[in-house]
């Protein structure tokens, strides 16, 4: 008896050291987050948590270098009196951390997992649940109130807590305290709202309209069980950006499929990721061939003009333009594209009332798109009844701005044709005999330099010109360029620097400055093959066009805030600027001239005459690292006779 009793403390003694265990290894994996009951932020409440760190192959003798796997927790919860409308959270990583899994939730700025989060960081947005209600309107209900979202990634050289630099909430209408930490293993942060009353949100369901460079509606505008049709709209919002041939790409969040499209096309069918997905399992009499799409990420290109008025796949307005998309402000009409597609869902969202947009929009590489937000339905005119508005369903809306390296990188060597620049510029002025070139490298050097890259340097300084060379074809200019620095006593470089490589130069020459009036002549040459059609060409020069008189030759107009030249073509006259020959580029010519009354100070030949900003058909020009130095000279008071007389010259000259 005495035996069988200790046996069985002995198997209880184990039973409750075996239960403490599990009971210490299962609260290791909750996050150590306070009790968002008893906390008195009034506002949104940021917990980060660490919860567990395991070290993973390949396994290193360098401690610095060796990977972690870390398994992380953020959590919102709405403490306020307001509804968070499509909440966003920032989480400072800050150990070259890659993130690989983010359920509920997407990068904001439309990036596909796995991607690497540091040193800049991540901005998180909620999906599928986009908003955090109130308590109030919702009893207290956490699952609506509060997300928590399971991270999952990879980062190197920390063993034991690998906590971000810093959290935030970047919404709008919070004031965001300082970081607590909490232990070793957690950060928290109270954002704190205005309102002191709770904000119903019967009256506030959608948000507003984002500007940006490029937006993207997603509509619904006809909904069944297991189906919908949506229309997406393309707006260039950006009036110095273009857009050649878009290629739209996202990512289906539920497991949609596209089974048809009217206005443009998908390349990609892939029905084999239908037949082998919950698609494939619920739609088992389906006939997959006769499907548009069945690729997670389809990637999504606009019609020829051809088939605009093709009862089948076009009709569609604002479509089949070959992806051109224009700024409003050379064609309204050619700033826009449009198209529609016929969507099936799958299980468990099999309601006409679960709708639910894709993700992870992109359009175009110097692009970067956030993710859809719910705004008011998009109404548009009835085609039958010019008098009757049409409504969306729903509608979501997703804003697209150029990113810096798509404005002003410096792409210099760059290896990838992809994000080389297309234009440079020259500057030269009347005091100074010589030009200063586009930079070297400027739209890239590669093997396909003009010449061969041991017979170049890609990184010595372009070298000085007459101005006259400006208009030879690199190979004759090069000379010109080393006869040039002889003739001025200027070093002579043992290797000579590589050409710009750039399909369009631009030329901009100071020529003449008046005590009251200015004059500058631009010059578009195009060495490309390759015709330019609808072009457009912009110079900013912030200090001098408020003296603006008159553009000669070209269209121009003032736009942001009269800071930027905006150039046209005239008509019968734009095709000056197709390349003639290998040996004579296209050329098209404008003098502006300017009113030194009306821009008191100005110092054209120190810098004000000279542009800080050249764009053409949307991309961004490289410029010159300096300008050409004045010695001094400058004309007296002059009659403004005489300016008229030397702008006939001028024009006269271009014409002949």
């Amino acid at each position: 008896m005495a035996k069988n009793r200790d046996e069985r403390l002995r198997w209880i003694g184990s039973s409750f050291f075996l239960v403490a265990i599990w009971a210490s290894w299962a609260a290791a994996q909750q996050p150590a987050f306070e009790d968002a009951s008893n906390s008195t932020c009034r506002g949104v409440l940021l917990h980060y948590s660490i919860r567990r760190v395991a070290k993973i192959s390949p396994f290193l003798t360098d401690a610095a270098q060796q990977p972690y796997r870390f398994e992380s927790a953020l959590q919102l919860s709405n403490l306020g009196f307001s509804e968070v409308k499509n909440w966003r959270a920032f989480v400072g990583f800050q150990h070259r951390e890659m993130l690989v899994q983010a359920p509920g939730a997407l990068l904001a700025d439309g990036e596909n997992l796995p991607v690497t989060v540091a040193p800049a960081g991540a901005t998180l947005a909620g999906f599928p649940q986009t908003d955090l209600l109130n308590a109030v309107e919702t009893a207290g209900d956490t699952t609506k109130t509060s997300v928590t979202i399971n991270l999952v990634g990879t980062e190197y050289g920390v063993e034991d807590f690998p906590l971000p630099a810093n959290i935030s909430f970047p919404v709008p209408g919070y004031t965001c305290g300082s970081v607590q930490k909490l232990g070793n293993d957690t950060l928290q942060l109270c954002c704190t709202e205005n309102a002191t009353a709770i904000n119903s949100t019967s009256t506030d369901q959608f948000a507003l309209p984002e500007p940006g460079d490029l937006t993207i509606t997603y509509s619904v505008i006809q909904t069944f069980t297991d189906n919908y049709w949506a229309e997406v709209d393309i707006s260039n919002d950006n009036p110095l950006g273009r857009i050649d041939g878009w290629n739209l790409t996202w990512e289906w969040q539920q497991g949609e499929f596209i089974f048809q499209m009217r206005g443009a096309q998908a390349l990609d069918q892939d029905q084999t990721e239908c037949l082998s997905g919950p698609a494939g399992a619920h739609y088992k009499d389906f006939d997959f061939s006769t499907v548009m799409s069945c690729n997670r990420h389809p990637t999504i290109v606009d019609l020829p003009p051809e088939r605009a008025n093709d009862t089948r796949v076009g009709m569609i307005p604002s479509c089949c333009r070959s992806g051109l998309l224009l700024p409003a402000t050379m064609d309204p009409k050619l700033s826009k594209s449009a198209f529609q597609l016929f969507v099936y869902k799958v299980p468990p969202n099999l309601d006409r009332d679960t709708l639910a947009p894709p993700a992870n929009f992109k359009i175009d590489p110097r692009y970067s798109c956030g993710q859809p937000q719910l705004i008011a339905p998009v109404e548009k005119p009835d085609p039958s009844s010019p008098t009757r508005m049409i409504s969306a369903i729903k509608s979501w809306q997703v804003t697209c701005n150029m990113t810096r390296n798509g404005r002003l990188e410096q792409v210099g060597q760059v290896e990838n044709l992809e994000t080389r620049r297309k234009c440079c510029v020259s500057f030269s002025g009347f005091y100074n005999s010589s030009a200063v070139p586009c930079p070297t490298c400027a739209c890239g050097c590669s093997a396909n330099s003009t010449l061969p890259r041991p017979s170049c340097d890609t990184s010595s300084q372009a070298m000085l010109l007459p101005s006259y060379a400006l208009l030879l074809p690199f190979q004759d200019r090069i000379g010109k360029a080393l006869e040039w620095a002889r003739m001025n006593r200027k070093p002579v470089p043992s290797v000579a620097p590589c050409s710009d490589n750039c399909p369009v130069s631009i030329n901009w020459h100071v020529v003449s400055d008046f005590t009251d009036g200015w004059t500058a002549r631009l010059s578009l040459l195009n060495w490309d093959e390759t015709a330019v059609p609808e072009w457009f060409a912009a110079v900013e020069l912030r200090n001098a066009f408020p003296g603006l008189e008159r553009v000669y030759t070209l269209n121009g107009t003032l736009i942001n805030d009269n800071t930027t030249l905006y150039f046209q073509g005239l008509p019968n006259y734009s095709d000056y600027l197709n390349r003639i020959d290998k040996n004579n580029p296209g050329k098209l010519q404008a003098v502006i001239s300017f009113d030194k009354r009306k821009t008191p100070g100005i110092n054209v030949t120190g810098g004000d005459g000279f542009p800080t900003r050249v764009v053409f058909n949307g991309e961004e020009c490289a410029l010159p690292d300096a300008i050409p130095i004045s010695h001094g000279y400058r004309l007296r008071a002059v009659p403004r006779l005489v300016v008229s007389l030397l702008l006939a010259a001028v024009l006269a000259a271009f014409w002949l």
